[in-house]
């Protein structure tokens, strides 16, 4: 029989203490030390909160030294991107980020995040801002950093410098919060933070599908929406709203091994949008598929972008110029340049192009004509079979006047059909990346 004192006893009494001991070291270095995926979280992270309380006991003087030198440090801290070499609406951008010139309730901000794999720099310092009710098209090349900056953001990957926020929570500290409700702390944080949303949570529609052949349509969103904080008394009519939002609901009961790759890609899509995330990632959703759904998608982009942010990556110039209200192009790690598609238009651009369809045998009258109507600097770039097309500058009322002359005497200068755009955002996106700073190594 075991009693205490005896060396039977002590031995057990020693292994419990041991066993409990080890447990929650193990979950602590769990939570801490590196991983492959994933974000660690702080050495504090068992007291955060009484470690905010005390860390908040600083002087007001103190504090604010420390902001302005973390400040300063990260703005010149640009793994060595030269700033001559940098679009003058990037610095701009950074200086607003730095100068906190944004809205209070913007819900995407980044502070020179970065992101190196040893020697090589996946992401290098950038920093932008995002408002709500804007659709922000992060374009680039493969390789440009854009999924790395995603995988960030969502948590995936830890940064290597820099800060970033998610509706008013930072990445890689308050990743809870980020991801889902947290019932009463939020609503104090919300309080504080003069928040009125619903809920704080994030949304994400990754590159491929991840969906279980198994699992019905409904199941999957039954399995997100709780997974996002959803309570139960509210979880169907999320479901059934995610449903209808990109047009499933007659396949809800339908596994997802038989869906068609439309269907699988709108699946994502509503478990990207189910509970009411304010911020929503879409990592180029309509790749690889027919224009009719590509279309579809567009329309529940647009429809959904209403108080949400949304980044969207994507390798069609289209879909872009379509859904995007600003537009940021990255190339080796580098924020290559930033604004509305219609300032990097005019930015970037050569300007206006027109198009003239003739006979074959009217073509040097319909030439001379066109030509003679166009400002200095014009230059052809293709011509064949009676088609001609021409780049010309931007110039004082050269559109106006060229398009009443057209419209008016097109005819009887031999040209059967003609057309004036503006120069393409394929044609900007193709003028960035071909810079040779932007092919540098890194």
């Amino acid at each position: 029989m075991i009693k205490p004192g005896d060396e039977v006893y002590s031995c057990i009494a020693a292994l419990v203490i041991a066993i409990v001991i080890v447990f929650f070291l193990a979950v602590y270095l769990f939570e801490v030390l590196p991983s492959e995926f994933g974000v660690r979280k702080p050495w504090h992270y068992p007291v955060t909160y009484t470690y905010a309380y005390f860390r908040n006991l600083l002087s007001e003087e103190s504090k604010l030294q420390k902001t302005k030198a973390h400040v300063a440090s990260n703005f010149f801290n640009t793994d060595n991107i030269k700033r001559n070499e940098e679009d003058d609406d990037v610095v701009a951008e950074r200086e607003r980020v730095f100068g906190k010139n944004y809205p209070e309730n913007t819900a995407l901000l980044l502070r020179n995040m970065k992101k190196s794999y040893g020697q090589k720099n996946a992401v290098k310092g950038v920093s932008l801002a995002i408002e709500p009710g804007i659709v922000f098209g992060l374009l680039g090349p493969n390789g440009a950093g854009k999924t790395t900056l995603i995988s960030i953001l969502t948590g995936l990957y830890e940064a290597s410098g820099g800060d970033g926020y998610l509706a008013g929570f930072k990445v890689g500290e308050e990743m809870d919060s980020v991801y889902r409700s947290m019932g009463n702390l939020l609503d104090k944080r919300k309080k504080k933070r003069n928040c009125t949303n619903t809920f704080y949570m994030l949304g994400v529609c990754p590159q491929h599908d991840i969906l279980w052949p198994e699992l019905t349509v409904e199941e999957h969103l039954l399995f997100y929406a709780r997974l996002k904080g959803v309570s139960r008394k509210n979880e169907k009519g999320a479901v059934d709203d995610a449903l209808a939002r990109v047009s499933l609901t007659k396949f809800r009961d339908r596994a997802s091994t038989g869906l068609s790759g439309g269907e699988k890609r709108r699946l994502s899509i509503a478990i990207a949008l189910i509970g009411n995330g304010q911020v929503i990632f879409l990592d180029e959703p309509t790749t690889g598929l027919d224009p009719e759904v590509r279309r579809l998608i567009w329309n529940i982009i647009n429809e959904q972008r209403a108080g949400k942010t949304i980044v969207l990556t994507t390798h069609s110039m289209e879909e872009a110029e379509v859904l995007c209200q600003r537009i940021g192009i990255m190339a080796k790690g580098t924020l290559r340049c930033i604004g509305p598609q219609l300032h990097l238009k005019n930015k970037y651009g050569s300007g206006f192009r027109v198009v003239i369809m003739c006979n074959p045998a009217d073509a040097p009258k319909a030439t001379a004509y066109i030509e003679s109507l166009l400002p200095a600097g014009y230059h052809r770039i293709d011509s064949f079979a009676g088609n001609f097309s021409y780049d010309f500058p931007a110039a004082e009322n050269a559109v106006a006047r060229i398009f009443d002359s057209l419209s008016q005497h097109s005819g009887e200068n031999g040209i059967v059909d003609w057309g004036l755009s503006q120069t393409s955002l394929e044609e900007v996106f193709l003028r960035i990346i071909g810079e040779a700073d932007a092919m540098a190594d890194s």
